[in-house]
């Protein structure tokens, strides 16, 4: 196997908007008092492995090792609708493309982009840390993922006005749903880390405003900056516990 074309052929980007929002759930959940890092690595290795290896396996074994540490056992009904699910949504990314069918449809390609990288990973892994499902408040932080995880699968299509309006339009509702949400909550002012990541998507809102930005361009780029910005809002909500 050419290794070259073996890493090329591992979308990179893809891989980290998928765990973009299995890692805020879970800090969200750490900072309910409900976590088990082992599983959150777990969760996190198995979605990398049902990317990055040519066969599944890996990916399932991985799935089902985090179902067990989380319930104990993989034979609770729990446990078995937990890795249904699992099942159905990996189906579903795998098969997320404008080009595949019902996805060629832009208000499908905009829905089914929140649910698979908003709302299913930040309440699934939510659930899976806690067994229980999160108040409806954390509807917001879902979305504010999504809406940053849709600009960057938009990102290749950046072709002409209107599809660079929507693209900064996803942007601004990222940061103003994760904006809204910190607010919700007891003021701190830890709450608003993810602000840090401001200036890097301004820059790119200017730089496509000045048509700098071409479709594709940075797409790797623009999803580790998603991923910090999980990150950076998960942490804000766990040090204001200590």
């Amino acid at each position: 196997m050419d290794i070259r074309k073996y890493i090329s052929s591992v979308r990179a980007d893809s891989l980290l908007l998928s765990v973009s929002g299995l890692l805020l759930g879970s800090m969200m959940a750490a900072a309910d008092y409900h976590i088990n890092w082992w599983v959150v690595v777990l969760m996190a290795l198995s979605v990398t492995a049902l990317q990055v290896c040519t066969v599944m396996l890996p990916g399932i074994l991985l799935a089902i090792g985090a179902v067990w540490l989380t319930y104990g056992t993989v034979f609770k009904m729990e446990a078995l609708l937990t890795l249904l699910m699992a099942y159905f949504v990996y189906k579903l990314v795998y098969n997320h493309s404008p080009e595949k069918g019902l996805f060629r449809n832009g208000i499908v390609v905009t829905l089914s982009s929140l649910l698979i990288y908003g709302l299913i990973p930040v309440y699934g892994a939510y659930f899976v840390c806690t067994h229980s499902f999160a108040r409806s408040i954390l509807l917001l932080p879902s979305l504010s993922v999504g809406a940053l995880c849709l600009a960057a699968v938009n990102s290749d299509y950046l072709e002409d006005g209107r599809t660079r309006f929507f693209h900064i339009l996803w942007i601004m509702v990222g940061f103003a749903s994760m904006t809204v949400y910190a607010c919700m909550r007891i003021f701190d002012i830890w709450h608003f880390l993810f602000l840090l990541m401001l200036p890097v998507f301004a820059y790119r809102i200017i730089s496509l405003s000045k048509r700098k930005e071409t479709a594709g361009s940075d797409k790797l780029r623009l999803a580790v900056s998603i991923v910090l910005f999980a990150l950076m809002s998960g942490t804000g909500f766990l040090v204001y516990l200590f």
